[in-house]
């Protein structure tokens, strides 16, 4: 591919910087409008992290990982995955998922491989972009080309946080043994028999404290707080089950029903409907019942109330509060005490191998791996206001809570997008990716267009989303998936059109769309790029029969949602037509009590208000 032409009837010269999950998505979404299009992509494969081959090389993937969401969940809405047993797929079956999509869609002839950008600076109306060609074995090629707008896909895992923790576990500090970053980490095989103390509790970290743990003659794992673990099952089997491990479950040929994936219990309408506060405080009661001593649940239930105390808002939020790891494989090894967890805020002093922690705890590590993330940063951006040192985080990624639908800087959304910097809390990137690239291609083409006050606008919700997540606030990228997916549908005009009437003409669809995930197919059954043939034939995978199970979780769900739809959302509609300040329609300005106690999450933030229409409609 070489670079973008001027496109026909002087449609937009489109440069797509990364070729990974939201890259691709972009790339495909901008082609699809009619426009001339390119990619570039570092590497010589698309998939980015997810290749096998940027294993190790830099990049939070290692052998044995096993994706948080289902093959449905992080599969693009118009492009079903093979495989029709409902899983938790390794990363090489969606390595492969991405390349059969780029192949559907006629993406590698437009990608650049190996090739970098240098810099990009916007002069006279257009991108003039310098790029370098690194091809193994030939001298490295610099050119420079010129584009009308530019998607930024090269996602928020990109540099490895090292200054402040290696400074921890420096020489200077008095360690003798060994630092390394997980991005560093391939497998545990380097590490048998060694005493080793991993740094962190994020998912990647949760893994390879795991994966360590069966092979290191001792395995710490020290994180300055506790963190809330989600189960990627959740059925009453898996709870009252002692012994359980998740890894083993997902690595079976057992087959779950839908109702049991996390991603159910955390998207679906009947448990996003309910107000944030009751939908945090069941989490409590389930935490407080805890389990078996040394179960999963246990620990996981330990942690968790540990994690949500300290203020009011986030015991009453729950996991809502704060981001959540979902992945509990560490649960049950430090129930079964293969992993012993220290949790402290800061180290004490450091005498050879020999960590003292701050509440008096010790422990001897040959080896500390480092799993404290990664930033962001855009060096080749010139002259861009929003990337002043003065508008980026303590961590020097920028706030991303700064641009509209984190995705549109101000006064930058018709020449530049940054697609793949929406984490939900729920659910994977790829689809939020895909309903940002979505609307920006139609931007891009006047289909739609942005509020005028979208700079104001985006302050506002960011402020918001700070205070929704109070207990873990520096996580600038999280947002809460059915509320974000919902504000974007409706600018694109892609909502879901499900009414009540389903009840007589189409059950099976109505029951399907309260308690099955929001997966992004939904967002395929009508509006601009519809294709409800696609969305009907992954939905008929997966039958009511077999999937849905009127279990003790589910019919309390269910009497939440009906008291929330029938008396909850109306009665916070009406109170908002006499009381607007305490109740707002939307968590823009602020997050009231009385808005926590009677209106939905779903309308929690994003701009997604509450309508009428929202209160007749399923």
């Amino acid at each position: 591919c070489g670079p973008a032409k001027p496109g026909r009837m002087g449609a937009k010269r489109v440069l797509v910087v990364g070729a990974g999950a939201s890259g691709l998505v972009a790339l495909k979404e901008v082609l699809e409008q009619g426009m001339s299009a390119c990619a570039i992509e570092r590497t010589n494969v698309v998939g980015g992290v997810f290749s096998s081959g940027n294993t190790g090389k830099g990049t939070p993937t290692y052998d044995g990982l096993h994706l948080t969401t289902s093959q449905v969940f992080i599969a693009y809405s118009d492009f079903p995955p093979k495989e029709k047993r409902l899983a938790y797929p390794p990363k090489e079956e969606y390595a492969q998922y991405l390349n059969d999509y780029a192949e559907q869609f006629n993406l590698l002839d437009k990608i650049r491989f190996e090739t970098s950008i240098v810099s990009a600076e916007y002069k006279g109306g257009e991108w003039v972009v310098v790029l370098k060609k690194h091809e193994a074995g030939k001298p490295e090629v610099e050119t420079t080309e010129t584009y009308d707008a530019m998607a930024v896909c090269t996602g928020a895992n990109q540099e490895p946080k090292l200054f402040e923790i290696t400074k921890v576990f420096s020489q200077e500090a008095g360690y003798t043994g060994e630092v390394m970053h997980s991005s560093q980490f391939i497998n545990a095989k380097p590490l048998a028999g060694k005493k080793v103390l991993v740094v962190g509790v994020g998912e990647s970290a949760v893994d390879v404290t795991t994966d360590i743990s069966k092979v290191a003659a001792t395995t710490s794992n020290w994180s300055r707080r506790d963190m809330v673990y989600a189960m990627r099952y959740t059925s009453l089997e898996v709870i009252k089950n002692a012994d359980y491990d998740e890894f083993e479950d997902i690595l079976s040929e057992k087959e779950h029903p839908v109702q049991e994936y996390l991603e159910t219990n955390t998207t679906s309408r009947v448990q996003s409907m309910m107000p944030p506060a009751p939908f945090g405080l069941i989490r409590q009661l389930f935490w407080q019942l805890g389990g078996k001593p040394g179960s999963m649940i246990a620990t996981l239930s330990k942690k968790a109330i540990n994690a949500t105390k300290g203020s009011l808002r986030g015991f009453v939020q729950g996991d809502q509060g704060t981001y959540v790891t979902k992945n509990a494989r560490l649960c049950t090894a430090i129930g079964k005490g293969q992993v012993r967890s220290i949790v402290c805020p800061k180290v004490e002093s450091i005498s050879g191998k020999t960590i003292k922690f701050c509440n008096g705890e010790e422990c001897e590590a040959d080896v500390v791996v480092v799993c404290t993330g990664y930033k962001t940063s855009f060096p080749y951006l010139k002259g861009v206001d929003f990337l002043q040192p003065d508008r980026l985080c303590p961590c020097g990624s920028p706030n991303v809570r700064k641009w509209y639908k984190h995705a549109f800087p101000p006064n930058w959304a018709d020449k530049l997008c940054f697609i793949g910097y929406a984490r939900p809390h729920q659910g994977g990137i790829p689809a939020t990716s895909e309903m940002v690239a979505r609307a920006w291609s139609m931007i891009l083409m006047d289909k739609i267009s942005l509020p005028d006050n979208y700079a104001e606008l985006a302050e506002k919700e960011g402020d918001t989303e700070t205070m929704y997540y109070t207990i873990s606030p520096h996580l600038k990228t999280v947002v809460d998936y059915p509320s974000f997916m919902e504000s974007l549908a409706r600018m694109i005009g892609v909502e879901p059109q499900i009414s009540w009437g389903l009840l007589f003409s189409n059950p099976a669809l109505l029951l399907k769309w309260i308690y099955y995930p929001m997966w992004p197919c939904w967002y395929r059954l009508n509006g601009p790029g519809a294709n409800p043939k696609t969305c009907h034939e992954i939905l008929d995978r997966y039958p009511l029969s077999k999937n849905l199970i009127p279990d003790p979780m589910l019919i309390m769900a269910t009497v939440v949602y009906v008291f929330t739809v029938l008396f909850l959302n109306p009665l916070a509609y009406f109170l908002h037509t006499f009381f607007p300040k305490a109740v707002p329609m939307t968590g823009v300005n602020g997050l009231p009590w009385v808005w926590m106690l009677i209106r939905s999450k779903r309308f929690a933030m994003h701009g997604c208000e509450m309508r009428f229409k929202d209160l007749i409609t399923p």
